[in-house]
């Protein structure tokens, strides 16, 4: 009776063993966890004795439509406070979308390790070096000793998207469209519309004077025309306008989306002029080649007839117009 107790004794010490081994193990996660199911890949490290500083990126290569994350990591013993460096220091060529400062958790190493992540969304397809980031590591307890890691600068490859971005950047003419009385904009989305827009504007306002105050004079990376009118059609996509019968105001912001882009990219006043108007001076611009001259004429005219003569058009013209207005745009975007 007495070995058998023992026996079940042991086994259950055992028992114990194995599940502390089992949560050890859940703790002894890499450094930092894989970021939207991706394992990050480091960019710049830095280890001196029981501290280390590391940046690290969820994608090996990074396109201009999609956002990214950075992720700074330190390591230091237990009793040691961790200062990352300034928010957003070096990360001024892009905006930062979001931003989340973890809880210190102890690793696998038994040590503290201290994570703030970056959400980031660049503006230009570019190369870009960011600088040396610093972390300063002091005693617990007031005036205790400090320890500072610096990484090296490291380049980040910001792409223009695919040829085949442009391809499947479409939209859905055969979804039940049907010929209505009213292609207009409905009462209700108007109200919706001039309230952002007043929204909008008091913001900038409100910007614009706190801007002044502080005495800043930052210089702001300008948005390639061509990437903001692709995020304008894709915007328009997600609208789904045809699918609600408001094919009027489909073409209005679809005309005003290629308006704008060329008044960026060939500082033409398009958006200003009224369709006779912008065509004599298309005429004598030399910014532009004939094939594109003649598909602009097109594309305006046909726009008109929609938005001023009530013309219906077939699923098969829109679909032709929002075709121009993509392949326009990918033939002259500068890169």
């Amino acid at each position: 009776m007495y070995n058998y107790r023992q026996l079940i004794l042991l086994s259950f010490c055992c028992s114990l063993v194995l599940l502390s081994s089992c949560r050890q193990d859940d703790k002894s996660a890499p450094a930092v966890a894989a970021i939207d199911g991706q394992s990050p890949l480091l960019k710049a490290e830095v280890v001196r004795g029981p501290f280390a500083f590391r940046i690290l990126v969820d994608k090996e290569k990074i396109d201009i439509t999609e956002n990214f994350t950075v992720t700074l990591a330190a390591e230091a013993e237990e009793g040691y406070t961790c200062e990352f460096p300034k928010f957003g220091s070096g990360l001024e060529p892009f905006a930062i979308v979001d931003y989340h400062t973890a809880p210190p958790r102890l690793n696998e190493k038994q040590k503290m390790l201290y994570c703030r992540t970056y959400v980031l969304e660049p503006m230009l397809s570019e190369k870009y070096q960011i600088p040396a980031q610093k972390v300063i590591f002091q005693e617990c307890g007031g005036e205790g000793r400090k320890y500072e890691l610096e990484t090296e600068p490291f380049d980040l490859e910001v792409l223009l998207p695919p040829p085949d971005f442009w391809e499947k950047l479409d939209i859905d003419v055969e979804a039940g469209m049907e010929p209505q009385q009213s292609l207009g904009p409905e009462p209700r989305s108007l109200v919706w519309l001039y309230t952002v827009a007043a929204l909008l504007l008091v913001a900038g306002l409100v910007l614009l004077y706190w801007r002044r105050r502080r005495g800043q004079q930052e210089a702001v990376p300008v948005i390639p025309p061509h990437i903001t009118a692709l995020q304008a059609l894709q915007a328009l996509i997600d609208e789904d306008l045809l699918k609600k019968q408001q094919i009027k105001l489909f073409y209005n912001r679809i005309s005003g989306i290629l308006r704008t882009y060329i008044e960026g990219r060939f500082c033409l006043r398009a958006p200003e002029q009224t369709t006779e108007e912008f065509l004599a001076d298309l005429a004598v611009a030399d910014s532009l080649i004939q094939e594109h001259k003649q598909l602009l004429q097109n594309f305006l005219i046909h726009c008109d007839l929609v938005k001023f003569a009530a013309y219906l058009p077939a699923e098969q013209e829109i679909q032709n117009t929002f075709s121009a207005c993509k392949t326009f745009i990918s033939q002259t975007m500068q890169e």
